[in-house]
């Protein structure tokens, strides 16, 4: 008779009695060079020991290391730098990313679920694509499969979370504005997106350490599009001057370039009469006129690390992996000086 099909061990298999990544077996059947020689003894271990057979090419093709990697921009350079670095480990540790375009959509979020529960995944990292942490955890459930997931608080053995410190990156910008003089330091926000709102509690901060108040002219968001760019500058600008900002801080770099358009359209230097900061140090952002000074947050090496954490949670680990917290750095460039002079003076 034949064989019964669940009877016949799988990767998944090797890689359970291994105590390694479906990865980890991939790689050393096809002899990569960069297995240890204890890795592929423990690996060939298990393939001995459960009569694990390589199958041709056609049929081994759904139990290869598939990586679902959900992302809600193809365009924005935060994410496309990042997922550079998702490909970059993945040819490293034997993944094949699936890259699936999934923006703001809670009904195409369920129907790109449901479709992926059908194929044989290893993983899935969840980049920019926002859902609370009880949604995750029920979707892990249905799926199977470990996940890695951006800027969500998920506490599960199967799930990792790397958090961008918005609050204390944000500190870091306002900080330097207030070393260069700057008081009325505004910040534009994206009215889209959530982590707005941590921004602007980090700038909040520093000011009133120093006894400064957030003005309430100041207190808005604005799309994050040439046209909320415009509609941000022109708003301050229809202040008096006594209280117009001296230093603006956008919510990413690509709306700190779209604000310098619009601040040239209204005669304004960048920095003799305006300082600007932008944030996640995108390639653009050191080719501006004057250079964008920003908060750099390393986009490919977070990349390489949510593979890297993906590769870990497909083994047998039992524990959470907790959090992984990514800082931002300052890199001072060209668009931020002394506040001017006519304010300094008051």
């Amino acid at each position: 008779m034949r064989k019964s099909q669940k009877n016949i061990p799988t990767i998944v298999d090797v890689a359970r009695a291994a105590g390694v990544s479906t990865a980890s077996v991939s790689r050393v059947l096809r002899n990569s060079d960069v297995i240890s020689s204890e890795l592929h003894e423990q690996v060939m271990e298990a393939v001995r020991s459960l009569g694990y057979q390589s199958k041709p090419p056609r049929a081994r093709a759904l139990r290869d290391p598939w990586l679902a990697v959900l992302m809600s921009s193809f365009t924005h350079p935060f994410f496309t730098n990042t997922l550079a670095g998702i490909q970059e480990q993945a040819e490293n540790l034997g993944f094949y990313p699936l890259v699936v375009h999934l923006p703001e959509d809670e009904d195409l979020h369920d129907r790109v679920f449901r479709r992926l529960q059908k194929l044989t995944l290893n993983g899935v990292i969840a980049l920019g694509v926002y859902r609370p942490a009880d949604e995750w955890v029920e979707a892990h459930e249905q799926m199977k499969v470990p996940m890695v997931v951006f800027n969500t608080e998920i506490n599960h053995p199967k799930i990792a979370t790397i958090l961008v410190n918005f609050e204390s990156a944000a500190a870091q910008a306002t900080q330097h504005l207030l070393n260069l003089g700057h008081t009325r330091i505004a910040f534009l926000g994206d009215d889209l997106n959530r982590f707005s709102a941590a921004e602007l509690r980090g700038l909040k901060q520093v000011l009133n350490r120093q006894g400064l108040d957030y003005p309430e002219e100041f207190n808005f968001f604005v799309p994050n599009t040439p046209e909320g760019a415009s509609q941000g500058v022109s708003r301050l600008m229809m202040l008096t001057p006594e209280k117009r900002p001296t230093a603006i801080f956008a919510f990413d770099d690509e709306l700190a370039i779209h604000i310098l358009n619009v601040l040239r359209y209204y005669g304004m230097r960048v920095p003799e009469d305006i300082s600007l900061v932008g944030f996640d140090n995108i390639p653009m952002a050191s080719h501006t006129s004057p250079p964008l000074t920003t908060i750099d947050i390393p986009q490919r090496r977070i990349g390489r690390q949510a593979v890297s954490l993906m590769d870990k949670l497909s083994g047998n680990h039992t524990d959470s992996l907790g959090y992984t917290i990514i800082e931002g750095s300052l890199i001072v460039r060209g668009s931020t000086g002394p506040v001017p002079l006519q304010d300094s003076s008051k």
